[in-house]
C-alpha cells in the first residue's frame, strides 16, 4: 500500500472509531530543529477486554474453546484475579504468596530486632571495619532484603557465625551495637523458626506437589503456629475460589462423598463419566508388580470418585511471589 493510500486508510479508520464525546491529549517531541505535536483522543470503550479473543484464539488453533477451560492457573495479581472472573473460570492463585504473607506477619513482630542485626551487618561491611573482619574470618556479613524473607534468615545465621570474632575487634564504635544476652537468645529462637519455615517454602516450589499436599503443609504450619490460620485456612481472603480449591483438595484426598453442594458445584468442569471396565476390575493383582498395583488401585479410586485426576491442578511455579522470598 502507497504511503499516501495508506495515510487515507488510516484516517478513516480513526474516524470509524472516535466517538461523539472524547477527551484531547497534547503531546510533542523535538529532534534538532524539527519539533513534532501529537493528538491522542481518549475515551471509554471495552478493547480491554480483548483478553476474551485473544484466549479463544490461541483456544481456536488447537481445536478448543472455553468450554475445554477447567480452570487458571496464575500467580495472586489482580490482572489474572481479573481475568479468571470475567472469563467465568475457576482460579488457583499462589501458595508461595499467601505463605509469604505469614513470615511477612511473623518477621514484623520481630522489626526491633532485625533492624539491630542489620545495623551490625551494615556497620561491618565499612571498609576499615571489613579489613579487620578478614583478619579474623574468611565470612562475611550479610544485610537483609526487606522483599525477599530468607535473606533475614541468611543475615540471622551469618550473625550467629560472626558473634565470637566482633568482640575481638576492640572498636568502641562497633561493641555499642551489640546486642544484649537476652536478645542474643531470641535471636536464636527466631532462626531456628525461620529455619523450619523455610523447608516449607522449599516444599512448595516442588514441581509435584499437588493442592492436597498444600493442604497438608499449611495445615501444619497451622499448627504449629495458630497466628498463620488467617493467611493460610481454606477460606482466607486471598483465596480467589476457596470452594473450588476444597473441592479439588477433597477429590485428591478421595473425599468425595464429603463435598458440599458449593464445592460440587464448583468443581463440576472437573466431573467424569467415564469408569474402568469390568474386567480391568477383576484382572489378577498376582500377576501384577506391587507398582502395577498401586497405580490400578489409584487409578480405581479416582475413578469411582467421579472427577479427574485432579494431580494436574498445580500451584503456579514461575510466580513473582516465589521470586521473591
Amino acid at each position: 500500500m502507497r504511503p499516501d493510500a495508506m495515510c487515507r486508510w488510516m484516517e478513516s479508520k480513526i474516524s470509524e472509531t472516535l466517538p461523539e464525546s472524547f477527551a484531547i491529549v497534547y503531546d510533542g517531541w523535538t529532534s534538532g530543529s524539527t519539533h513534532y505535536v501529537a493528538m491522542f483522543a481518549t475515551f471509554p470503550n471495552d478493547s480491554h477486554r480483548g483478553y476474551e479473543k485473544y484466549l479463544d484464539f490461541v483456544l481456536g488453533v488447537y481445536g478448543k474453546d472455553r468450554e475445554n477451560v477447567v480452570a487458571l492457573i496464575g500467580d495472586n495479581f489482580s490482572t489474572n484475579r481479573a481475568f479468571a472472573r470475567l472469563a467465568g473460570v475457576p482460579m488457583i492463585g499462589c501458595a508461595s504468596h499467601r505463605f509469604n504473607l505469614f513470615v511477612g506477619d511473623v518477621l514484623a513482630e520481630h522489626e526491633e530486632l532485625l533492624v539491630a542485626v542489620n545495623a551490625i551487618m551494615k556497620k561491618l561491611t565499612n571498609i576499615i571495619l571489613s579489613a579487620k573482619l578478614r583478619r579474623l574470618t574468611d565470612l562475611r556479613p550479610k544485610q537483609r532484603n526487606q522483599t525477599r524473607w530468607n535473606s533475614s534468615v541468611a543475615m540471622l545465621d551469618r550473625y550467629v557465625k560472626l558473634k565470637p570474632f566482633v568482640p575481638l575487634m576492640g572498636l568502641e564504635e562497633i561493641d555499642n551495637l551489640l546486642l544484649s544476652v537476652r536478645q542474643d537468645r531470641h535471636i536464636d529462637h527466631l532462626l531456628a523458626k525461620l529455619i523450619d519455615l523455610n523447608s516449607v517454602k522449599l516444599e512448595l516450589q516442588d514441581e509435584a506437589i499437588t493442592l492436597a499436599d498444600v493442604r497438608g503443609l499449611f495445615d501444619e504450619v497451622v499448627g504449629e503456629f495458630p497466628s498463620a490460620n488467617e493467611r493460610l485456612r481454606p477460606g482466607a481472603s486471598t483465596i480467589q475460589d476457596p470452594h473450588f480449591e476444597t473441592g479439588v483438595v477433597k477429590v485428591l484426598m478421595h473425599m468425595s462423598p464429603s463435598l458440599t453442594d458449593q464445592e460440587r458445584l464448583s468443581i463440576a468442569r472437573l466431573a467424569v463419566t467415564a469408569g474402568i471396565r469390568d474386567d480391568d476390575r477383576m484382572l489378577d493383582a498376582d500377576c501384577m508388580s506391587m507398582a502395577s498395583r498401586a497405580k490400578k488401585w489409584r487409578k480405581m479410586q479416582q475413578s469411582c470418585s467421579g472427577f479427574m485426576d485432579c494431580r494436574f491442578l498445580r500451584r503456579p511455579l514461575t510466580c513473582a511471589s516465589a521470586c521473591f522470598q
